[in-house]
């Protein structure tokens, strides 16, 4: 154990327990209960090492041979009886062996190891020692102590503490990771280990090492918002590492401390994943629950249980040998079979794998689940393994999937080219089409790729033999054709109202089908929102997530834009409270759906608090989507975390690169094409982040077809309060005009800071200034408050003055803001000069006025002038209230550091 996990082992509530009960007077111990690779032993080794421990006398070594047998750990040490008739001959020998190795006064320790296996007569025994204050005894095991345990005995009398040792939470993964790695890990590459080990130290420490090794684990050269210059920051380049060398070694020591019969179970459970209690119960009776309670095995209330720690289930499958992993397949499938349960596409693997009779439908059944699951790595492996591409044309459609969500963009254009050449299926042909946008979208879409994709529809509805099907379907055909067109309307073109009438249009045609429908709510959605319709375009996106709901492959498809598009309109509404609990909710139940959504996730959450004035926070949280973008970004969304990054490192959009001239780019069919020339590089794929890339580059002066992203930029500006010339009032006028025609909570509070009618009534600023903090609008509440101070300055009032100003430095260090220009101007007012700290900190230590003045060698009334102008910059009325005063010195300054 390294010095820096003996630091995080010896600073734990187990560790400190467990110290106090071996230290401590009188008889005791404890019973130390976790799985294998807890860290049980590494924490009873920590104890033992310090000096005011005693050596132990005894250590009892069990085993399940050992378990079957009367006085089994205990016959080491009971040579010397030829006979054992009785429990008080073992009490007896065990007393005078202990007499002779007692050091000086203190209570002898016992250590018991593997105490699960403890047979009944020696814990018997032990139990007694224990109650007669002869030993200290410290069993490890695992399970759970009831009245079928033979540690039942040891711990009845009360005398032994009973200490569980826990799965580390992130805050031990982070721990242990960043001291192999040397550098900070994304909060993804947490999450993403944590779900892969089941928070198993022995996981982590092989789990991290073996990422190391491969390069599973790298470092990203962009910034995170939170830096380590000795080792840089660190994310996840894929799911897991191959089972290789630490990994395995640590899975077969584990494997070899259980019994043939929890081996069995564990094995089965590896090969066929998550099961139902019934199936596992019968293909190997009880002996599974030792493993549930012991935490290598979990359940939940559906009663399904599978292995914690997904890679040791992955190694464990890589170990077993292909002869009895058939042997464990035929015995298992029996009792499934007796249950009538339907195999998971991990199961329908294993029965590929071992030669079983599989039928073809059920395979292609078992590919869509996997991609449904989002895992498309055992998708194409089924895919590979079965051969069903060359089967059918479904397998082909199936297979170009799995391709997709790897990342095989050309390999899978080659499937749906070569489908959509051959095929006369019309459904087939669409459902292709539909996949070749998709795969031109990822590698630069333009309208070469359109022309193509209606190309092939035309070519194979004029040569195939099934005119019948071609001409039923070609209505549909056609209106996802028009839709298409329109979504590459709208990427070389601003958005005007009659975008919004013709998706509506083609919305109402019932020949539009569901997926078609969902792209149509994502384009209106869109639409409305950068036209400041925020709740219209909220409802829009959430009819399109009632549309995945009918479709799970639609689901796996289009999530991530549904979810970045809900997630965006409620922060532009400013229910910033709601989109927290949608951030919650929407984690993810799976190690693959938390990858898959941390990114995008992220981003709701950075731009959240970049609207609020949470730069900081804002920064980190940007940084750590465009680690995940940078590992898969299927929503194409990097360009626009880039873009919001910048602008919280510096407040000021920062400009894209320019696309170089004469640049190329692969169509369709492989062929070179022309590369628009009037897009930057990389171009977001949507309205709504085209508009913020746009407002990146130009500022808001070009952005009249995009009002909500003018109005942030309008809203973020300091031009618009510093200065006192005509050009910065009409921002101010803008800002209101754009804000009261909006939709949602933020326009609405935005409405009422710039309304000319508020923005000199200083009451009415520090009204605005609760509501909107109440709300959630930290920014908006700052900007009112530091307009009511100045107001209140204007006007010699310097009590009010000092009141708003204590309260705007409790909202920005309370919400962790970073202040503008103008919040900081303001907040100067409220800064204390280095004499007037010096008294402060004397009157808070007790002295008077006199006192004061005989410290500093100043007058008495130099002292009452300085007091006087420091109540007056606190808006205080008396000295005790400087008590607890958290003063303002250096806040806009230290916390712009």
């Amino acid at each position: 154990m390294s010095a820096e996990h003996r630091l995080r082992v010896d600073q734990s509530a187990e560790y400190a327990e467990l110290v106090s009960i071996l230290t401590g007077p009188g008889p005791g111990g404890a019973v130390i209960l976790g799985g294998a690779g807890m860290g049980k032993t590494s924490l009873v080794q920590a104890a033992l090492a310090r000096t005011d421990v005693p050596v132990p006398a005894l250590r009892l070594h069990c085993t399940p041979t050992l378990a079957t047998m009367p006085y089994g750990a205990l016959s080491p040490y009971l040579s010397t009886l030829a006979r054992i008739e009785e429990p008080v001959q073992v009490l007896r020998e065990i007393n005078v062996l202990l007499e002779g190795l007692r050091d000086g006064e203190s209570t002898p320790i016992v250590i018991v190891e593997d105490a699960h296996f403890l047979d009944p007569e020696s814990s018997f025994v032990l139990s007694l020692l224990v109650e007669n204050a002869a030993v200290k005894v410290v069993a490890i095991g695992s399970g759970r102590i009831d009245g079928n345990s033979t540690l039942f005995s040891l711990t009845e009398s009360g005398l032994l503490t009973t200490l569980v040792v826990q799965p580390f939470d992130a805050a031990g993964v982070r721990f242990l990771a960043q001291e192999l790695t040397s550098g900070v890990l994304t909060e993804g590459a947490v999450e993403t280990i944590q779900a892969m080990t089941g928070g198993n130290p022995s996981f982590v420490k092989a789990f991290v090492q073996s990422c190391l090794d491969q390069g599973v684990l790298v470092r990203h050269s962009e910034p995170t918002g939170a830096t380590d210059e000795s080792g840089g920051t660190w994310l996840l380049a894929r799911l897991a590492p191959e089972p290789d060398e630490g990994l395995i070694e640590l899975v077969r020591e584990m494997h070899a401390s259980l019994t043939a019969g929890q081996q069995h179970i564990l094995e089965l459970m590896a090969l066929g994943g998550r099961q139902p209690r019934a199936l596992v119960a019968a293909c190997g009776g009880t002996d599974y629950r030792h493993l549930v309670e012991s935490g290598i095995l979990t359940t939940d209330r559906e009663g399904m249980i599978e292995l914690r720690a997904e890679i040791h289930a992955m190694v464990l499958r890589h170990v077993i040998a292909p002869g009895h992993r058939a042997e464990l397949y035929h015995e298992w499938a029996g009792h499934r079979q007796e249950l009538g349960l339907d195999p998971t596409p991990l199961q329908v693997l294993w029965g590929v794998e071992v030669g079983a009779e599989v039928a073809q439908e059920e395979v292609a059944t078992a590919v869509a689940s996997a991609n449904n699951e989002l895992d498309y790595s055992l998708a194409w492996k089924l895919c590979a393994m079965a051969g069903i591409s060359m089967n059918s044309e479904k397998g082909g459609l199936l297979e170009a999937r799995a391709l997709l969500g790897l990342g095989r963009y050309y390999s899978a254009r080659a499937i749906l080219v070569g489908l959509a050449e051959k095929t006369d299926d019309p459904v087939v042909l669409q459902r292709a089409l539909n996949m070749l946008f998709t795969v031109a979208v990822y590698l630069g879409f333009g309208q070469h790729d359109l022309d193509t994709i209606e190309g092939l529809w035309k070519v194979r509805a004029r040569q195939s033999s099934n005119r019948r099907g071609f001409g039923q379907a070609a209505a549909e055909h056609q209106c996802i054709n028009e839709l298409l067109q329109l979504w590459r309307n709208l990427q070389d073109s601003d958005p005007d109202q009659s975008a919004v009438g013709e998706t509506e249009r083609l919305l109402a045609d019932p020949e539009l089908p569901t997926e078609g429908r969902t792209i149509a709510l994502l384009i209106l959605s869109d639409l409305h929102s950068v036209n400041g319709r925020t709740e219209t375009a909220l409802g829009l996106a959430r009819q399109a997530m009632t549309q995945l709901d009918l479709d799970p492959r639609l689901a796996a498809n289009y999530q991530l834009s549904v979810l970045s598009r809900i997630g965006w309109n409620l922060v532009f509404s400013g229910r910033y409270a709601e989109a927290e609990e949608f951030l919650a909710s929407h984690r993810g139940s799976t190690v693959r759906l938390m990858i898959h959504r941390h990114g995008p996730l992220s981003l709701i959450r950075g731009m959240s608090q970049l609207l609020r004035g949470q730069t900081n926070l804002a920064r980190h949280a940007l940084s750590e989507a465009i680690a995940d973008f940078h590992v898969s970004d299927r929503a194409r969304l990097l360009p626009l975390a880039r873009t919001l990054r910048d602008f919280a490192d510096q407040r000021a959009m920062a400009m894209l690169p320019a696309k170089p001239a004469g640049r190329s780019r692969q169509g369709i069919r492989g062929e070179r094409v022309p590369a628009d020339s009037d897009t930057a590089e990389p171009v977001p794929h949507n309205l709504l982040f085209r508009a913020v890339s746009l407002g990146a580059t130009t500022g808001p002066t070009p952005l009249e077809r995009y009002p909500l992203v003018e109005r942030e930029f309008l809203a973020g500006t300091s031009n618009r309060l510093l200065g006192e010339d005509g050009a910065s009032k009409k921002l101010g006028t803008r800002l209101f005009e754009l804000s009261k025609g909006m939709e949602g909570q933020r326009a609405h509070f935005l409405a009422r800071l710039v309304d000319p009618g508020t923005t000199t009534d200083a009451v009415a600023l520090e009204g605005l200034a609760q509501d909107a903090a109440e709300a959630g609008e930290y920014q908006v509440a700052a900007e009112s408050m530091a307009r009511a101070a100045n107001l209140y300055s204007e006007e010699g009032d310097a009590r009010r003055c000092g009141a708003v100003l204590r309260g705007l430095i409790e909202l920005v260090r309370g919400h962790e803001l970073i202040p503008d220009a103008y919040v900081s101007r303001a907040l100067a007012l409220a800064e204390l000069t280095s004499r007037e700290e010096e008294i402060v900190e004397l009157a808070r230590s007790g002295n008077n006025n006199a006192e004061i003045a005989r410290a500093l060698t100043v007058s008495q009334r130099t002292v009452e002038g300085h007091l006087y102008r420091v109540f007056s910059k606190l808006g205080i009325t008396d000295r005790s209230e400087l008590n607890g005063l958290r003063l303002h010195a250096g806040i806009s300054r230290g916390q712009n550091a």
